[in-house]
């Protein structure tokens, strides 16, 4: 079982890669629950590392989900992360 740490670097690798994802799209490529991934994607966005824009409303309730792209601070938190090792 990954930790919060692990998951948060693999999520701002992807979305280095990937560029702008949904969080259905990277809880998919990281393999775990939609719940999951909307709860790490809240916290590292509150900690600077990605940046997030709401997309055009969907379903019955017309729901906005959101668009993440990492920051520079997200960047530098890889080049951190690869430093470390």
């Amino acid at each position: 079982m990954r930790g919060f740490n692990e998951l948060k670097e693999e999520a701002l690798r992807v979305l280095e890669e990937k560029g702008e994802l949904n969080s259905s799209q990277i809880s998919a490529m990281l393999m775990i629950k939609e719940d999951n991934a909307q709860m790490l994607l809240l916290r590292i966005h509150r900690q600077g590392l990605v940046s997030r824009v709401a997309a055009k409303p969907v379903g019955k309730r017309g729901r906005r989900p959101y668009r993440y792209v990492i920051t520079d601070r997200g960047r530098a938190r890889l080049e951190y992360y690869e430093e470390k090792g």
